[in-house]
């Protein structure tokens, strides 16, 4: 069935223009944190206090251990003072070979700037160097009808122990040539001892100076 238009308009809802509006005035509220500010300093101060300490352990660890100077010498950040050798003045020629018992078994023994290498046996016998020169000690011994031993090459500079003393181990009734090499960087006085089981041998002097 078909109603009359004025009916329908008669069923519609009001529009809300129609009925009494409320308005609302726009309000502005500040957000409120997630973290509070206290707690994110707190936990930034812990953070950087963890570090510090970490830092300082391991500072400490690298400088008790020896690895902080030896990473800051590898990477350039502290290079040790240069060393200069000293040249001493007025080094005297050196005194006359002396000899002891144990000249019995190792029979010859000299110093030489030359050798030859395959047979030991010095080439050039000389006693003054200039530093930085290499030089050679040669000796020669026989153990033929005794007992082996042990041959002790004790090197001195200026009086004082160069190094430790070399032992060298020979067997018996055995002959054989032996050398041993030297190279000083600065001037200086030298000497050294060839004993056989304990009993001087040859007591070589050397000198290194500058004008040889």
């Amino acid at each position: 069935m078909l109603m009359p238009v004025q009916n329908i308009e008669q069923l519609l809802p009001d529009l809300p223009e129609q009925e009494g509006s409320i308005y609302v005035p726009p309000m502005y509220t500040k957000p409120r944190a997630v973290i509070p500010r206290y707690r994110i300093v707190s936990g930034f101060l812990s953070v950087l206090i963890v570090m510090l300490l970490l830092c300082s352990g391991a500072g400490y660890y690298a400088k008790a251990s020896g690895k902080w100077d030896a990473f800051t010498h590898f990477t350039g950040l502290n290079t040790p003072p240069s060393i200069k050798p000293t040249t001493a003045v007025n080094i005297p020629d050196p005194p006359k070979t002396e000899t002891g018992p144990g000249k019995d078994v190792i029979t010859s023994a000299t110093i030489a700037s030359r050798i030859d290498a395959t047979n030991g046996v010095a080439l050039q016998e000389k006693n003054i160097f200039t530093p930085k020169t290499t030089f050679y000690v040669t000796y020669s011994v026989v153990t033929k009808g005794k007992k082996g031993g042990t041959i002790t090459a004790q090197i001195y500079t200026d009086n004082i122990p160069f190094s430790p003393p070399q032992e060298i181990k020979v067997d018996g009734d055995k002959s054989q040539n032996g050398s041993i090499s030297l190279n000083f960087p600065a001037s200086l006085s030298g000497k050294v001892e060839l004993s056989w089981n304990g009993k001087l041998a040859y007591r070589l002097y050397f000198a290194v100076r500058e004008k040889p």
